[in-house]
């Protein structure tokens, strides 16, 4: 199943958005894209708190109901990952290595390898959703 890459609803023919030519759009839902545009402009942060008054149409297909406040602690890990609201995240950045639990240790770890492997092979997923596999050399000693 598809999920609208703005808000994460479920999508299906019935609710996708539209393309600034008519035409339907696969990735985002009408309430959140229409004629080639987002109706809200808004920050992640404001559409999850937007999204998170929907709770109990989300508990209606669950066999055990959440809270809302358990719907946002959801959302605030789920909504970095789809499009809209997917950004780079540089190793450099220590405010977004913070905040997002996924990412603890990473920088430590990279630097680990590099000192202790020949190579090292890192692989990342590109802003398209793609595989990006580099290789690490260990850092070579300055020449004698």
């Amino acid at each position: 199943m598809k999920f609208c890459q703005s808000c994460g609803m479920p999508l299906t023919d019935e609710v996708l958005g539209t393309n600034a030519d008519g035409s339907k759009n696969e990735d985002y839902c009408m309430y959140c894209y229409k004629d080639g545009h987002f109706l809200q402009d808004c920050t992640m942060d404001e559409m999850i708190e937007h999204c998170a008054q929907f709770i109990g149409a989300v508990n209606e297909g669950l066999p055990n109901p959440i809270t809302k406040e358990e719907y946002i602690g959801q959302m605030k890990m789920y909504f970095p990952q789809l499009k809209r609201w997917r950004k780079a995240l540089a190793v450099s950045d220590d405010v977004a290595m913070k905040v997002n639990p996924a990412l603890a240790g990473v920088k430590e770890l990279i630097a680990q390898m590099a000192d202790s492997l020949p190579i090292a092979y890192i692989s990342s997923i590109d802003n398209e959703g793609y595989p990006c596999t580099k290789a690490m050399l260990a850092p070579s000693s300055a020449a004698e």
